[in-house]
């Protein structure tokens, strides 16, 4: 008798396990100190303790679009989340730089700059830069 069976879910309520373990493995790879470099070699000690606002901007700025449907619309949002394309790892593809400011305080009517420099020479992977900014609201202290 076969007892084999595949069954196929859909939905958000199955895209809420898939995030939940993709927002563990990117907290994983700045406490295991794969940051900012890919390398897991012990030497880096940047954001090992990474905050929820930056684990959130990670699994976002590495979202695809779907198949079907256009970026940033009701049905997709900021699509598919694809650690690939915001998580580097050493000696892999996509190579990418990636640059991250955590727990970075700014204050009501108060600005912060940083500059980027662009050097594309040599490059061939050829991707637009990706900005992404997220923040925690504060609690109700309750």
């Amino acid at each position: 008798r076969n007892t084999i069976c595949c069954l196929l879910r859909l939905g958000t309520s199955m895209a809420t396990p898939i995030v939940t373990g993709s927002a563990m493995i990117v907290r994983q790879y700045f406490t295991d100190g794969f940051y900012p470099d890919g390398f897991r070699d012990g030497s880096s000690n940047e954001h090992t303790n990474p905050s929820g606002a930056l684990i959130k901007a990670v699994l976002l700025i590495g979202g695809r679009e779907l198949v079907t449907g256009k970026y940033y619309d009701s049905n997709q949002g900021f699509g598919a989340v694809q650690l690939t394309h915001s998580l580097p790892l050493a000696n892999t593809e996509p190579s990418y730089n990636q640059k991250v400011f955590d727990r970075v305080p700014l204050f009501e009517n108060e600005s912060d700059t940083y500059a980027i420099e662009i050097d594309k020479s040599g490059c061939t992977y050829d991707e637009d830069l990706r900005v992404m900014m997220t923040y925690m609201d504060e609690g109700n202290g309750g």
